[in-house]
């Protein structure tokens, strides 16, 4: 009997769980009918009393603790050896922080980018700091800021996804389990602990603001004025002058608003068209960060299959990383003829699409039992569509950072950990739309499975985050997984010859020069050429030297090193010679 009776009990619960789902989409099928302007002066007080209720606000707050508590340890970090320096603390148009040097960056690339508002914004945290501490400058501020805008993120993510998930019950716990991945996967460590990855939250917190604000007016109306678009092209064009993967944010706002256009070639049309139309008026924009990239970046692939290679090895790697969070580090070192070199089973990847085709075919089945209709006027409410729309906006996120456009990045790697942060809205929203299927039938399971996950990507975010704490530890942390990291290497070359680590700074200085042939800038390799010529290892640096002429014999300062070299070692003739490594 107690058996019968717990059946009865879910059956009920299941019945009532359906007539909420049908009765969601069938409201909004009915909505998604009128026309005219409905969004009045009423329309934005409902938006403010319904975005920001009392369930709302504490979750913004668990979010908020949640936040600090996981990245809080990164206050107190350093500015790290790579980038920050030439980006912030020795960047030359911060000394001084005025209107002048502030335009430099809205007139010109600086370091082969174009991200003129995030290099103002810093401008105005360097002025703020150096008002309040004397030199050298801390880096609490920028670190402050990097966690209060991912914080942010988060809870866009939050409420985008409120916008997007029928109201049915674990609505909002399905939402936040969802924003929480966002916040917490240890991939995400990089972006927000790196203060020169600021130009990636920030770019995608403009995106989101402007997903986010039509994403409302559009749910409650499709047929939105030009005005309404007029402000999220606003938007976008904020989130490129802040880093260029904003170009992608009309794409992520298409595919979200699929879910609520009705299902007729005429409404699709009509979406697409006002997203061209947006993108049109960015491209200028997107055409001239395009240029820059190319500007700096060297051809890496010479066919078009190698390219394709190189995009598949990407989502690999991320698909990896992804599912298995360990050994993450800055560099990788996966240049493009590495990568051709390495084959590759994507075992991860293909368990992973299976895993969501059997979920697809279960929901598909569990449709058909229950004779309910698979399809309304609209996708909104549709758990196969919620799925594949989560997929295609984590595929969407990666695309522009695979290999499709060339960048000097590339030079030295295809893949980092930050160029997932814009993909990981898609990695939100595929969590929250499985929990959702969950919901459905298979609650508890699944309720249990993404809070253990979620717990074990918090333990390794924050191990993982405590490692940045200290440049020297890092870069040795960087170097015992990637024998060939030659920014890590030449950091700890340079810490050692400081600190008269003579043993420590040749055996570096070695490493180096066993990787200069894989440099693609000549004013490394030279650097590390007079590094060798002060340790008194003239054949290697010249065999190095030699190289450099043999690609450009007009190199003033290699033609001067090879003289300077040849002097030496006319002088220091009687001197034992180092052989060549």
């Amino acid at each position: 009997m107690g058996h019968k009776s717990k059946q009865k009990k879910k059956n009920r619960e299941v019945r009532e769980q359906e007539n909420t789902l049908s009765t969601s989409t069938t409201t909004f099928a009915h909505k998604s009918k009128s026309k005219g302007n409905v969004l009045d002066l009423g329309a934005g007080n409902k938006f403010l009393k319904s975005d920001f209720t009392t369930d709302n606000i504490i979750i913004f707050l668990i979010i908020f603790f949640a936040t600090f508590i996981l990245y809080s340890q990164a206050i107190n970090h350093p500015f790290n050896f790579l980038d920050d320096n030439v980006h912030i603390y020795e960047n030359p148009h911060y000394d001084p922080v005025n209107f002048k040097n502030l335009l430099f960056y809205w007139t010109n690339p600086y370091f082969s980018l174009y991200i003129p508002l995030t290099y103002t914004l810093w401008g105005f945290e360097v002025l703020f700091t150096k008002m309040i501490f004397n030199p050298p400058y801390p880096s609490t501020l920028f670190h402050i800021n990097n966690i209060i805008l991912h914080f942010l993120n988060t809870s866009l993510i939050f409420l985008i996804l409120k916008k997007i998930t029928p109201n049915i019950k674990l609505q909002t716990v399905a939402c936040f389990l969802g924003a929480l991945f966002f916040m917490i996967h240890p991939m995400q460590v990089e972006s927000v602990v790196w203060v020169a990855e600021r130009r990636g939250l920030q770019c995608l917190f403009f995106a989101l603001l402007g997903i986010y604000y039509l994403t409302h007016h559009y749910k409650e109306n499709s047929d939105l004025s030009w005005k309404r678009w007029f402000i999220f092209f606003i938007f976008v064009t904020l989130s490129m002058l802040s880093k260029p993967t904003g170009l992608i944010t009309p794409i992520f706002a298409f595919i979200i608003l699929m879910l609520f256009t009705p299902i007729n070639l005429k409404a699709i049309g009509k979406l697409a068209l006002r997203i061209v139309a947006v993108e049109i008026m960015v491209s200028p924009l997107m055409f001239a960060v395009v240029n820059i990239q190319l500007e700096f970046a060297t051809s890496i692939v010479n066919t078009i299959w190698e390219k394709i290679y190189l995009i598949a090895y990407a989502f690999h790697f991320y698909f990896d990383k992804f599912f298995i969070p360990q050994d993450l580090s800055m560099i990788y070192n996966k240049h493009p003829s590495l990568i051709m070199d390495e084959m590759v089973f994507p075992t991860l990847t293909i368990i992973f699409l299976l895993v969501i085709i059997t979920l697809l075919a279960l929901t598909v089945r569990y449709y058909k039992k229950h004779n309910r209709p698979f399809l309304n006027s609209t996708l909104y409410g549709n758990p196969i569509a919620f799925v594949l729309l989560g997929i295609m906006m984590f595929i969407a996120g990666l695309l522009p950072t695979s290999g499709i456009t060339q960048t000097s990045y590339q030079q030295i790697s295809m893949v980092a950990d930050r160029y997932i942060y814009f993909a990981m809205f898609g990695a939100a929203i595929t969590i929250t739309s499985l929990l959702y299927i969950a919901s459905l039938r298979w609650r508890q399971i699944f309720l249990g499975a993404a809070s253990v996950w979620i717990l074990v990507l918090a333990f390794l975010n924050f191990n993982y985050a405590s490692i940045w704490k200290n440049n020297y530890v890092y870069a040795s942390y960087i170097y015992e997984r990637n024998p060939d990291a030659t920014p890590a290497i030449a950091y700890l070359f340079s810490v050692n010859s400081n600190e008269r680590n003579t043993e420590k700074a040749h055996y570096y200085l070695r490493q180096l020069s066993r990787l200069t042939d894989r440099m693609w800038d000549p004013k490394n390799r030279l650097n590390i050429v007079k590094a060798l010529i002060y340790n008194k290892e003239y054949s290697e640096a010249e065999r190095i030297v030699d190289v450099i002429l043999k690609k450009n014999p007009v190199n003033e300062l290699a033609i001067e090193l090879k003289a300077q070299i040849k002097r030496e070692t006319a002088t220091f003739s009687n001197s034992p010679q180092t052989s060549s490594l």
